[in-house]
């Protein structure tokens, strides 16, 4: 779930200038639409009392011995599956976008070492000979 900045300082109880300062030092990664997403900041900050009562919609508990529980038990079950299955895709996704950017780096790397080579340089050329004989 994407959130704006200005939410999500609300959500952590601690000031914007502080999640900004994390965001500056990479510590929390901003999406291209300057929102951030909750696992995100979940990842930096941990879980608060307000993120997880906010994202997480809470089922009551049932104390019964009745079987009224199993479906609810269930459709939790399929929502965490689908969840699962989505964060795992993301995560393939920036494992992908990694592996780009890594040979990006690398090809750009070697562009830099053939630029910088030092520059051979050739051998001076000799004199012709009469010059070399009378002086010239």
């Amino acid at each position: 779930m994407e959130i704006s900045i200005t939410e999500a300082a609300k959500r952590l109880n601690i000031g914007r200038s502080t999640l900004y300062k994390k965001v500056s030092s990479g510590e929390v990664s901003r999406n291209p639409n300057g929102t951030v997403d909750t696992s995100e900041l979940f990842r930096v900050f941990g879980s608060s009392p307000k993120t997880s009562s906010q994202d997480v919609p809470k089922t009551p508990v049932d104390t019964s011995q009745d079987t009224d529980r199993q479906p609810s038990h269930e459709a939790r079950l399929a929502t965490l599956e689908a969840e699962n299955r989505q964060l795992r895709e993301r995560l393939d996704e920036s494992k992908e976008r990694e592996a780009w950017q890594r040979a990006q780096i690398d090809k750009l790397t070697d562009t830099i070492k053939l630029l910088e080579a030092p520059k051979a340089t050739t051998p001076a050329k000799r004199k012709p000979f009469f010059d070399r004989l009378f002086g010239g």
